[in-house]
């Protein structure tokens, strides 16, 4: 922790007295650039001098406000550098899902992607989307509870949806 933040260590708030150096949690991390593929406009507001892509969103009970930060200094923060790793990689996962190769559209409009042994199925709802995860070997599902707005946001949501499949289905036969 202390050489991946050493360099900054007496930049922006790590140099004041009344700004908690560790203590933190992270409540959300998002992509700075969004999907217009823009550049890098946010700065990380503990040191002040590190444009960062994903923002940390950091809190504190003993600081006024939440701090948009980095992932080294969110881990410095928290005294946990591969937890904020951990997070961004999973950010970086999300935002990616659903531009993975294997959606593949069918004859009634939804998607499909097959993969780790289940089958994530993205259809259309009244207004909005919803998702399914089935294990292809002993055909149990479970539902999404949320409504996307959109294809794009539904096959976002989609690696979550696999993640707690995999956890709850693992769970049942356990």
């Amino acid at each position: 922790m202390a050489d991946a933040t050493s360099k900054h260590r007496g930049s922006g708030k790590w140099g004041r007295d009344d700004v908690p150096k560790t203590g933190w949690r992270c409540t959300s991390v998002i992509d700075s650039v969004g999907d217009d593929g823009g550049s890098l406009h946010v700065t990380c507001e503990m040191c002040e001098c590190t444009l960062i892509r994903y923002v940390h969103t950091m809190e504190h009970p003993d600081y006024p406000e939440s701090l948009e930060c980095g992932c080294i200094c969110a881990g410095a923060m928290e005294e946990n550098p591969r937890r904020a790793h951990e997070r961004e990689l999973y950010a970086r996962r999300h935002d990616r899902f659903d531009k993975r190769k294997g959606w593949k559209k069918l004859e009634s409009g939804s998607y499909l992607l097959k993969v780790d042994r289940y089958a994530i199925l993205a259809f259309r709802r009244g207004d909005g989307w919803k998702l399914r995860v089935e294990h292809s070997r002993t055909k149990e599902f479970l539902w999404g509870t949320v409504t996307h707005p959109d294809i794009k946001t539904a096959k976002r949501a989609g690696l979550h949806a696999l993640t707690a499949a995999k956890k709850v289905l693992k769970e049942e036969h356990a």
